[in-house]
C-alpha cells in the first residue's frame, strides 16, 4: 500500500483525562500538546477532545463542558500555570506551589480517581492570582500586550466583570476587572 493508499486516522481523548504525572489532577494544555506529539510521531493526523470552553468550577459549579458559561472563552481550568511565563520570575508564585500546604493539597488532587474540578482550580487560582499581581505591578512588554488586549477587546472585559459578579470568590476576577478599570481609564 502506497502512502497516499493510506487511511488517515486520529483518536480521542477528554483532555481532563490526559492526567500526567506533573499536571495537577487533570489533564492541561501541555498534556494535550504532548500527547499531539506522540500521534503525531505514529503518524496519526488528529486529536480530537471534548469542548475546553469556559464553565463554573465553584458556585454555581458546572463542569460540563456541554454547557459553558461562555462560548467565546477558553476554561482556564487546562492551563498548566507553570508554563506562564512570569511563573518562572515570581518567587510568590513560586512559594505558592512549593509550600508543604500546597504540595500536600496537589498530591491529593493527584491521587484522586476522579477529578475534582473544585481543588483543581483552586489550587491554580492561587498561583494565577499571585502571576496576574505579578504582570501588573511592573512594566514590561506582556504587561503592555496585555492592556492592549483588554483595551481591544470589551467583550473580555464584559466577561470579567459578569464572572466577578457571579462567582462567590471573586477575587482573581474581581481584582482583574478593578485593575483593568484602573489601567484603562488612564488612557
Amino acid at each position: 500500500m502506497s502512502t497516499n493508499d493510506a487511511k488517515a486516522w486520529g483518536v480521542f481523548c477528554p483532555l481532563y483525562a490526559l492526567n500526567s504525572a506533573r499536571s495537577w489532577g487533570a489533564g492541561d494544555y501541555t498534556d494535550l500538546a504532548t500527547f499531539a506529539g506522540f500521534v503525531g510521531e505514529l503518524k496519526g493526523q488528529a486529536v480530537a477532545t471534548l469542548p475546553m470552553l469556559a464553565s463554573f468550577l465553584d458556585e454555581p459549579f458546572n463542569p460540563s463542558p456541554y454547557a459553558p458559561v461562555s462560548r467565546l472563552f477558553w476554561n482556564e481550568f487546562y492551563l498548566d500555570v507553570t508554563r506562564i511565563p512570569e511563573f518562572a520570575q515570581c518567587p510568590a508564585a513560586q512559594a505558592i506551589v512549593n509550600s508543604a500546604g500546597f504540595q500536600r493539597d496537589l498530591n491529593d488532587a493527584r491521587a484522586q480517581l476522579v477529578v475534582d474540578y473544585r481543588k483543581c482550580m483552586a489550587l491554580k487560582r492561587q498561583v494565577i492570582e499571585e502571576l496576574l499581581k505579578f504582570l501588573l505591578k511592573k512594566n514590561s512588554k506582556r504587561r503592555t500586550s496585555f492592556k492592549k488586549y483588554v483595551t481591544t477587546h470589551p467583550m473580555a472585559r464584559d466577561y470579567a466583570t459578569f464572572r466577578a459578579k457571579v462567582e462567590p470568590t471573586q477575587s482573581l476576577v474581581l481584582l482583574a476587572v478593578r485593575r483593568l478599570r484602573r489601567h484603562t481609564n488612564r488612557r
